[in-house]
C-alpha cells in the first residue's frame, strides 16, 4: 500500500471502511518501525556477568591457551601489532582498574577545607 496524504482528493474520495483499513495499515507500519528502533524489548541490553562467564568458559574449553599465545606471539613478531594481544586480554581477563595519583611533582596535594556552613568556631 502506498502513503496517502490525508488532505488529498484521493483521501476525500475514499469510503469510510477503506479509510479505516488504511489507518490500520499505517498504524501497523509505525508499530513495525518502532519495534526495530531499539528501546526496551526482550533480549535487549547488556548480558549478565554469569552469561559472560559461561561464554568465557566455553571459549576456554574450545581453545587452548597455548594456541592463543602462539598465535598472538606470531602476530606480534610479524607486524609488531600489540592490539590483538590487548584485545584478547581485555576480553579474557578484563581491563585493569584505573588508579589516579593525586600528587604534584612528588609532593602531596594539599586541598583547602571550605566550610559552607557556620560552625561554633566561627
Amino acid at each position: 500500500m502506498e502513503k496517502i496524504d490525508k488532505r488529498s482528493k484521493q483521501w476525500r474520495e475514499m469510503s469510510d471502511p477503506d479509510k479505516m483499513a488504511y489507518l490500520q495499515w499505517e498504524d501497523e507500519e509505525k508499530r513495525i518501525k518502532s519495534a526495530n528502533a531499539g528501546g526496551k524489548r526482550p533480549g535487549a541490553g547488556r548480558k549478565s556477568k554469569s552469561h559472560e562467564l559461561k561464554i568465557i568458559e566455553k571459549l576456554d574449553e574450545a581453545i587452548e591457551i597455548d594456541d592463543v599465545l602462539e598465535v598472538l606471539s606470531t602476530l606480534i613478531m610479524q607486524s609488531g601489532d600489540l592490539k590483538a594481544v590487548e584485545l584478547y586480554f581485555k576480553y579474557r581477563i578484563g581491563t585493569p582498574k584505573q588508579s589516579v595519583d593525586v600528587t604534584t611533582n612528588g609532593e602531596s596535594f594539599n586541598m583547602p577545607i571550605i566550610n559552607f556552613f557556620k560552625t561554633d568556631d566561627d
